[in-house]
């Protein structure tokens, strides 16, 4: 005795048979497949048709336990909730109310995926009709929305005539046309007429617009003119200058241009002129022309100063008898032209300030210079690679008074020369008031009376000296070995050299 379907499925049962009665849709009959199918529905044939309406394998082994007509009726549930699915919900519902082997066996062997045929098919169309719709809304700048994709057809062609722009009246009067008309006249219009319409549309409204043109490319160049007019005096751009007339413009222009300059007489011969079109030329051409000379004449004073200002730091250099190389590049650059001086300004000077400071006391051996080592200043001879990086050292303005200097590593930037104890060591800057006058030594003759010696700043009459090998700041009071009278003038006398690594 067969056994009585369940509440559920008597249920579904009643109720989409109440629905394919009301619905009014004719549900079409399965096409016939062989007669050895006619009854047999595979395992595999199932998941086929389980993977055709999105079940994921996790779920198979749940699907196949179930009886076939119960298991038609899972495909019908998940296609019921796809609304691309349409025509493999319909087949579904078809097998599963026949309820017969065949008939469901015809279903999931063959009827679905004819089904999901159809359905891809309709779906094509539907994205087809989209793709119109959007591309003859494109023609007239419009983005349709969702709705307006999904009304029918005379709808869509309302709602494109109620957004497409005024200035388009062609375009709009054609859109009633074809809204008015038949399907080939939609048709007609979304595929070829609206790109014709909207072409008509353009054509007018360049043609309209032809007449204030040249009148509007004018009002342009004013514009544009009276904007680099007012750039040249740095006057700011406002409707109000750029709107008034040409007279009370230029009248303005005079008022702010920089009194005893060229665009200021300029601008005042223009307004006193009796030639109509002075004033005209002033604003497009003479402001310009006047500026120039301005620029010429300053450039000039520019020169002046900075030839002023290269002379003051070559004059500081030789003076003191330090940056060799910066005497030079400066000469050089004072014997150039403006731009020549002006770059040397310009550019990183730090390599120009490089030296080596050359021990000539009498007795000495294998020509000592002035570096460090162990954190500690010394003198010895050069050799090798590093010792020529610790014998180079920059010579910069003083970190306690810029009249004077500081004495820079080249290898460890940052770190200068300092006494601490009378003993001159190289350390890093603290940004303490105290390192900053450690660290500063006032260039002075040398105390032979050649090349140059270096004086503290915070200690006056004490200089550095070298001893025994090491540095110190010193004097000739013999207070501490270091103060030996005996050859101090030659100690503390230092030769300024090229430097060792440039």
């Amino acid at each position: 005795m067969a056994k009585p379907m369940s509440f559920v499925a008597r249920a579904f049962a009643a109720t989409t048979v109440l629905a394919a009665l009301t619905s009014g849709t004719a549900l079409a009959a399965a096409p016939p497949v062989p007669a050895a199918q006619q009854n047999v529905i595979t395992n595999e044939a199932k998941i086929k048709a389980a993977r055709l309406v999105g079940f994921a394998e996790s779920e198979f082994s749940r699907l196949l336990v179930f009886t076939d007509r119960n298991f038609v009726y899972e495909l019908w549930r998940r296609a019921a909730d796809n609304e691309k699915a349409a025509n493999v919900r319909q087949a579904a519902l078809l097998a599963y109310q026949t309820n017969t082997p065949e008939a469901l066996a015809q279903f999931v062997n063959t009827g679905i995926h004819q089904a999901h045929e159809q359905d891809l098919a309709a779906e094509a169309a539907r994205q087809a009709e989209r793709a119109l719709r959007i591309k003859a809304a494109a023609v007239i700048g419009v983005t349709p929305t969702e709705s307006m994709l999904l009304v029918d057809r005379k709808n869509f062609l309302f709602r494109l005539w109620e957004a497409c722009p005024k200035e388009f009246t062609e375009v709009r009067d054609a859109a009633l046309v074809a809204y008015r008309g038949s399907a080939e006249q939609e048709q007609e219009f979304l595929t070829t007429g609206i790109v014709a319409a909207k072409q008509a549309a353009d054509e007018r409204i360049a043609k309209e617009a032809k007449e204030k043109e040249e009148a509007e490319k004018e009002r342009l160049r004013v514009i544009e003119a009276r904007t680099k007019a007012l750039t040249v005096i740095n006057v700011p751009v406002t409707e109000a200058l750029l709107g008034m007339p040409e007279r009370s413009f230029v009248f303005e222009v005079y008022q702010a241009a920089p009194r005893l300059s060229w665009v200021a007489e300029a601008a005042l011969e223009a307004l006193n002129s009796e030639d109509p079109g002075a004033l005209r030329h002033y604003v497009f051409t003479g402001i310009h022309q006047a500026h120039a000379k301005d620029l010429a004449e300053a450039a000039v004073k520019q020169d002046q100063a900075n030839q002023r200002k290269i002379l003051e730091m070559v004059t500081h250099a030789e003076n003191t008898g330090v940056s060799p190389l910066l005497v030079t590049a400066g000469k050089e650059a004072l014997a150039a032209g403006p731009a020549e001086r002006a770059a040397f300004l310009a550019r990183d000077r730090a390599p120009l300030l490089r030296q080596s400071f050359h021990a000539t006391s009498p007795g000495l051996s294998g020509s000592p210079y002035l570096r460090h080592a162990n954190g500690v200043a010394v003198i010895s001879p050069i050799s090798g690679p590093v010792d020529r990086l610790d014998a180079t050292w920059m010579v910069v303005p003083g970190l306690a008074d810029p009249d004077c200097y500081s004495i820079e590593s080249v290898n460890f930037r940052g770190s200068y020369l300092r006494h601490r104890d009378f003993r001159i060591s190289l350390a890093g800057n603290d940004n303490t008031e105290l390192f900053a006058k450690d660290a500063t030594f006032c260039a002075r003759k040398g105390r032979t009376g050649a090349d140059v010696s270096f004086e503290s700043v915070n200690l006056p009459g004490r200089f550095l000296r070298h001893s025994d090998g090491g540095i110190y700041l010193a004097d000739n009071s013999n207070r501490f070995p270091f103060d030996n009278p005996h050859l101090f003038a030659e100690d503390a006398t230092w030769q300024v050299t090229l430097p060792w690594v440039s």
